[in-house]
């Protein structure tokens, strides 16, 4: 569906006007689609930690791979949200249409800044706690290797010694 609205907008289909902010909210929105729908073929085949050992190689890459393309789709994702809102502007949208966007984008993108500010500032925070555990999770630091594995074990409890 993102490439076909890539295509319609960049050939003008549909009445609209293309334009250059048109074409970057299209691709850009393609871009975010891509980088959020294969983050869970790549959980699928990431490798899992031996216990007691280093991570190995290919564990590295993943999580590098895995962690840099959600930085960069929400980040990304952000910026598209901001551009679409701007483009209502330029297409002559009314101030109510623009508004009430305005407003969405606030509403998804106020928490996830203030999540991220919070767990820069303190990353065990009270929030972050209760975030993992309404996913079945808790944070704890793997006492053999003192890897955190990214702060979150969900969906197992592991016993402290």
């Amino acid at each position: 569906m993102a490439v076909w609205h890539c295509d319609a907008n960049a050939g003008g289909h549909f009445g609209s006007n293309p334009n250059e902010i048109s074409h970057m909210h299209s691709y850009l929105g393609l871009i975010v689609v891509i980088l959020t729908t294969q983050q869970p073929l790549n959980a699928f085949f990431r490798p899992h930690p031996s216990p007691g050992q280093a991570k190995s190689t290919g564990r590295w890459i993943f999580e590098i791979v895995h962690k840099g393309a959600g930085y960069i789709a929400v980040v990304l994702g952000v910026f598209n949200c901001v551009s679409g809102v701007r483009l209502l502007g330029e297409l002559s949208y009314d101030s109510t249409v623009s508004s009430v966007a305005l407003v969405i984008l606030l509403l998804g993108v106020v928490p996830v800044l203030g999540f991220w500010l919070l767990t820069c500032l303190k990353q065990n925070n009270p929030l972050a706690r209760m975030c993992v555990g309404l996913v079945g999770g808790s944070m704890v630091r793997d006492q053999e290797t003192g890897n955190q594995d990214g702060g979150v074990v969900i969906g197992a409890k592991k016993e402290m010694k």
